[in-house]
């Protein structure tokens, strides 16, 4: 007769097993993506070497939202995927940097949360739709971090394009 530890175990070893399988089933259901994140230019929503959930073509379920951590892969980069802020929609305008960016329609604005040494859209460009992999859904690893910490970023591009009324919004938001 087996140790009542041993029966523990191999139940517990069962259901890491099935919890896997419906996780993997889930994952493809949902086409997501889990990507790593290389470099600080998110800092502090995202550092080095965190592990996070893409979902691809997110955006067919709803449209891209200002303040949206998303992962685009730009052709410049050469099929690099890249996870960055979204601050600019089509036909905004904006002023970064002293440079006034128009955008047409089908074109994004993107920004890393460390401004300073960031491959962006103010480096390469506005992204196009289609160059745009999906929404960030969650971190992975490590869980104990909150995920989004831009909300500061937020407001100061707010308060930048003279809108003082979305930046208390923004602020508000938690």
């Amino acid at each position: 007769m087996p140790s009542p530890t041993s029966a523990t175990c191999s139940t517990r070893l069962k259901l890491l097993k099935r919890s896997r399988r419906l996780l993997s089933k889930f994952l493809l259901t949902l086409e997501a993506r889990i990507m790593r994140v290389h470099g600080r230019s998110m800092t502090p929503a995202l550092h080095p070497n965190d592990l996070i959930l893409v979902q691809q073509d997110g955006f067919s379920l709803r449209p891209p939202r200002r303040g949206d951590l998303v992962a685009v892969c730009p052709d410049v980069l050469g099929g690099r995927a890249i996870v960055k802020r979204l601050i600019g929609l089509p036909q905004d305008v904006l002023k970064v940097n002293g440079r006034e960016w128009r955008l047409s329609d089908g074109e994004f604005f993107v920004v890393g949360d460390q401004q300073e040494g960031s491959l962006d859209s103010r480096v390469f460009g506005p992204v196009r739709r289609q160059e745009m992999i999906g929404p960030v859904q969650g971190r992975l690893w490590p869980i104990f971090r909150p995920l989004d910490a831009g909300h500061i970023l937020l407001r100061s591009w707010a308060l930048a394009r003279g809108r003082p009324e979305r930046a208390q919004r923004v602020e508000g938001r938690r």
